[in-house]
């Protein structure tokens, strides 16, 4: 059966917490004071990539971590950054990297009011797949693939593609789920668009690839996008959803949750998909929201490291 883990601190344990917080804050600041990962870039479908990445010499017997971050982030945002740091104060490799979202040398934000939206769901499998080999190149055999939000489902993906060797684990931090029905009635309260006129319309441009259609999509009530990342974020194919994703997963498997966040409810809805297989545990963080900040992302690292 699933393993549930509730990480639970009582209003008695208050006073912990904060002294606890202190030493993470104090722990931070030593951190950045000696953590050096360096800007990494390879090259991938005429695509310029980056990354950060810290390499320990001495770790290499144990799995580099991998980081990915959520929809459209990037990897100098504040979890995948935060990770990393305690990967390193852990002693253990790290490579945070950036999607490209099908922009060379992408090093901040998407933001749709300058960037076309070309950047398809599924284009991150091949970034994944190729960074791995990239580590490979470094000396790296062993992996665990820390994943965020809609990173989640990616990483997911990526694992249902490939089974890449070394992969030993999956950690995914509020994964992302998809319902065609939720997915549409989102889409058409927030911009008052039918859904399914504006898929017939991509479905029907002759050029799949180019932004050359305006239109609303995800967070952008106005952008360039491409066909080919419109479909790919409103059809049920490529497959989004984390729970089916994982459902027959044959490498342990942990998923995180906030109490404070909303998508949280979402995921356990769907959690009699994945319920019967041992190689998941869940685990609930409470007080966390979406984004995990400062000691719940301590928390969260702690209980992938205890189960390695």
């Amino acid at each position: 059966m699933m393993r549930y883990a509730t990480l639970f601190v009582s209003e008695s344990t208050m006073l912990i917490r904060v002294a606890s917080l202190l030493c993470s804050v104090l722990a931070s600041l030593v951190m950045s004071s000696w953590v050096s990962a360096e800007p990494v870039q390879i090259r991938h479908d005429g695509l310029r990539l980056n990354a950060n990445y810290e390499n320990d010499d001495a770790a290499h017997e144990k799995p580099v971590m991998v980081i990915l971050h959520g929809t459209w982030m990037h990897h100098d945002t504040e979890l995948p950054t935060y990770l990393q740091d305690l990967a390193t104060y852990e002693g253990y490799s790290s490579l945070n990297l950036s999607l490209s979202l099908g922009i060379d040398d992408r090093k901040s934000f998407m933001n749709c009011e300058t960037m076309p939206v070309v950047g398809s769901h599924q284009q991150a499998v091949e970034e994944l797949k190729a960074w791995f080999d990239w580590l490979g190149t470094q000396g790296h055999t062993k992996f665990v693939l820390i994943a965020h939000s809609r990173g989640g489902a990616q990483a997911s993906l990526f694992y249902q593609t490939y089974h890449y060797p070394g992969l030993e684990r999956l950690a995914l931090i509020a994964p992302a789920t998809y319902e065609q029905a939720r997915v549409t009635k989102s889409f058409e309260n927030r911009y008052g668009k039918s859904l399914a006129e504006q898929v017939s319309l991509f479905q029907g441009l002759d050029n799949q690839v180019e932004p050359i259609t305006e239109a609303a999509v995800l967070y952008c009530t106005f952008a360039k996008v491409s066909a080919e990342a419109f479909l790919s974020y409103y059809l049920p194919t490529p497959n989004k959803h984390t729970p089916s994703l994982i459902a027959k997963i044959d490498i342990p498997t942990q998923i995180f949750l906030g109490s404070e966040d909303p998508l949280s409810d979402r995921l356990m809805e769907y959690q009699s998909e994945f319920i019967n297989n041992p190689l998941i545990s869940t685990h609930l963080i409470e007080g966390a929201d979406h984004f995990f900040r400062d000691l719940y992302s301590d928390e969260l690292f702690e209980a992938i490291l205890d189960d390695l």
